[in-house]
C-alpha cells in the first residue's frame, strides 16, 4: 500500500499516468475484498480540499456540473472545473469529518421534504406509497400521524437518530416537541447525511452526469493534469484515495439482479481475464437486458447466444445488472464461479430446478441484500450455495415448502447463518450434508417437521458444541422425537453434545421403531 509520503508526492507533483496507476494498483491489491459495496467507478483525492480544488469527473465533452436535488439554504459545490463555489441549493457535499483530509462520502441524490430543517417546527409533508427516512439531531421528538403512525426520539444535541418507515399516499403530519435540528425526511430506505455548508463535516450528494466519463486532475498549483483513464472499481476504506459510489446498494431498480463481477478471478474453465460469462443453461427461459457496467448492454433471449459472454476493455470489477426474465441459473462449481462477488439484489432471478445454482461461488456475499431470492416451485435445492465460503445473507424468510432435496445446500458456507427456526421442511426427503462445515450456523431446528426425511448423513458434520449449543441440541432431540419419523435414518450431528434435558428425546429417536443411527457428541 502506498505511504502517506507517496500520496502527498502524487498530489503535489506532476507524476506520469503510469505512476498514478501504480499507486492505485497498490491500493487495489491491498483492499480488494473490503466491504459489500464494490460499485465505485471513480477515484478522488480529497487532499486538495485545503486549496479549494478537487479532482472531478466530467462528461467527455467537458460540460456539466455534478448536481443534486437536496434542498438546503446555502452550501458549497465543486463544479466541473474543480472549483469550490457557493450556491443556494441542490449541492453535492464532501465529507471530511474524519480529519483534515478525511474520506470522501458520496451519496445518491435526495430531496429534503422538510421546510426550514435547521430548526424544525411542526409541519405537514405529502407522501406517496413508498419508504421514507427521517433523521435529525437534538433532544426533542417528532411524532407522525396520517400516512404513518409512530415517533422518533432524539438522544442528544449532536447525536443523529433515524427512522425508516413505509408510508401511504396522502398527508403526513410531523408534530415536533423539544429541540429538533438538522432534520430531513427523504424518499428511500435509509437516511443520507445532513450537513450545512459551513459545517466541518461537509458531505456531497452527487448525481453522476451521463455520457462517457473522463478524469480531470487538479494540482495544488491549479494546473490541469493529464486525463487519467478510469481505474477498476474498488472500495477503499483507508488512506486518502476515495470513491464515488456509482451504484448504491440501497437505490436499486426493483426486479434487477445486481452483482459485482471481477474479471480477473479466472479458474480452469472460466472465461478469460477480461470477460464475464453468465451461467445460464440449456432449457432455461430468457428475455433480459444485461447492463455490463461499462456503458454497454446486451439483450439476451437464448442461453447460447454470443452476448452471454462479455469482454471488457479493462480487466477489473464491474457491477452487472440483469433486468427481465431469467429462469435458469447454474454454476455447478464451474464457469465464472469465482468471478461473481457481492450481490446487491436478487430481483426476479429464478434459478430453475436443477440444483447447483451457486455451487462453488467462493466469493459471493449478499449481506446487504434486502429482498429474498425467488425459490417458488423449486423441488431440487441441492448444492444451492455449496462451497460459498464467504456467503452471508439474511434468508430468514426463505420458503422451503416446495423443497424435497436440500442435500449439500449450505455445505462449506463457513460464515452463513440465518434464523430457520420456522422453516417448513415437511416435504424434504434428502437433507444429507445440508449444514456440513457450516460453522457459523446456529439456528434452532426444534420445530422442524422432519417426518419425511430419509437421509441425514453428514447433516451437521463438522459442527461442535462450541458453535451449536447443548440447549439447541436438547431442543432438537425433544422436538423431533415427538414426530412420526422415517425408520433407520442415518443422522450426523458432528460432535455436538447434549445434556440430560435432551437425553430422553434422543433415546426415542435411536430406539424402536425409529432405530435412527445418530452420530454426535456425548451427554454432558
Amino acid at each position: 500500500m502506498p505511504s502517506q509520503e507517496q500520496i502527498d508526492n502524487y498530489i503535489a507533483n506532476d507524476y506520469t499516468i503510469d505512476s498514478v496507476d501504480c499507486i492505485l494498483d497498490d491500493y487495489k491489491n491491498n483492499f480488494k475484498d473490503m466491504g459489500a459495496i464494490k460499485t465505485s467507478k471513480l477515484f478522488f483525492m480529497p487532499r486538495a480540499y485545503a486549496t479549494g480544488k478537487l479532482p472531478v469527473y466530467t462528461p467527455s465533452d467537458g460540460s456539466g456540473d455534478f448536481t443534486t436535488t437536496r434542498a438546503l439554504d446555502t452550501a458549497t459545490r465543486f463544479n466541473s472545473e474543480g472549483i469550490r463555489e457557493t450556491v443556494l441549493a441542490n449541492v453535492p457535499r464532501i465529507d471530511h469529518s474524519h480529519g483534515t483530509c478525511g474520506e470522501l462520502l458520496v451519496e445518491p441524490t435526495r430531496t429534503n421534504l422538510f421546510v426550514s430543517p435547521d430548526t424544525l417546527a411542526t409541519q405537514n409533508v405529502t407522501t406517496e406509497d413508498n419508504y421514507y427516512a427521517v433523521s435529525f439531531e437534538g433532544t426533542g421528538t417528532v411524532t407522525f400521524s396520517g400516512t404513518y403512525t409512530g415517533s422518533l426520539v432524539g438522544t442528544g444535541v449532536s447525536n443523529r437518530v433515524s427512522l425508516v418507515f413505509l408510508a401511504t399516499a396522502g398527508t403526513l403530519t410531523c408534530t415536533v416537541s423539544g429541540s429538533v435540528t438538522s432534520a430531513q425526511i427523504e424518499l428511500g430506505k435509509y437516511a443520507t447525511s445532513y450537513v450545512v455548508g459551513t459545517r466541518n463535516a461537509d458531505v456531497h450528494s452527487v448525481n453522476l452526469p451521463s455520457g462517457t466519463l473522463q478524469v480531470k486532475e487538479y494540482t495544488y498549483g491549479g494546473g490541469v493534469r493529464d486525463v487519467i483513464p478510469l481505474v477498476s472499481p474498488y472500495t477503499i476504506k483507508e488512506g486518502f484515495i476515495q470513491k464515488i459510489i456509482g451504484t448504491s446498494t440501497n437505490d436499486l431498480v426493483a426486479g434487477d439482479f445486481v452483482a459485482n463481477w471481477d474479471t480477473r478471478e479466472v479458474s480452469s474453465d472460466s472465461s478469460n481475464y477480461f470477460q464475464v460469462k453468465l451461467p445460464i443453461i440449456s432449457g432455461g427461459t430468457y428475455n433480459f437486458t444485461a447492463d455490463w457496467g461499462d456503458g454497454t448492454s446486451s439483450t439476451i433471449t437464448a442461453y447460447n447466444q454470443a452476448e452471454v459472454t462479455h469482454t471488457y476493455s479493462v480487466a477489473g470489477v464491474y457491477t452487472v445488472k440483469l433486468r427481465g426474465v431469467i429462469n435458469g441459473w447454474r454454476f455447478a462449481s464451474g464457469g465464472d464461479r469465482l468471478k461473481i462477488g457481492d450481490i446487491a439484489q436478487w430481483g426476479t432471478l429464478k434459478v430453475g430446478n436443477n440444483g447447483n445454482y451457486f455451487h462453488g461461488c467462493n466469493n459471493i456475499n449478499a449481506s446487504t441484500v434486502s429482498d429474498q431470492i425467488d425459490v417458488s416451485g423449486i423441488t431440487n435445492a441441492s448444492r444451492f450455495f455449496d462451497s460459498c465460503l464467504k456467503f452471508t445473507c439474511n434468508l430468514d424468510y426463505l420458503d422451503f415448502s416446495s423443497f424435497t432435496d436440500t442435500s449439500y445446500m449450505f455445505q462449506d458456507c463457513w460464515l452463513f447463518n440465518s434464523d430457520f427456526s420456522s422453516a417448513n421442511v415437511s416435504n424434504v426427503v434428502n437433507a444429507r450434508n445440508m449444514f456440513n462445515n457450516a460453522y457459523a450456523y446456529n439456528s434452532s431446528m426444534a420445530n422442524w417437521n422432519v417426518s419425511n426425511i430419509t437421509n441425514l448423513t453428514a447433516f451437521m458434520n463438522g459442527k461442535t458444541t462450541a458453535n451449536y449449543s447443548t440447549t439447541l441440541m436438547d431442543a432438537l432431540y425433544n422436538g423431533w422425537s415427538l414426530l412420526t419419523l422415517q425408520p433407520n435414518v442415518v443422522c450426523d450431528f458432528g460432535t455436538i453434545e447434549y445434556t440430560a434435558a435432551g437425553a430422553d428425546g434422543r433415546a426415542i429417536m435411536v430406539g424402536a421403531p425409529n432405530n435412527w443411527t445418530i452420530t454426535s457428541g456425548t451427554q454432558i
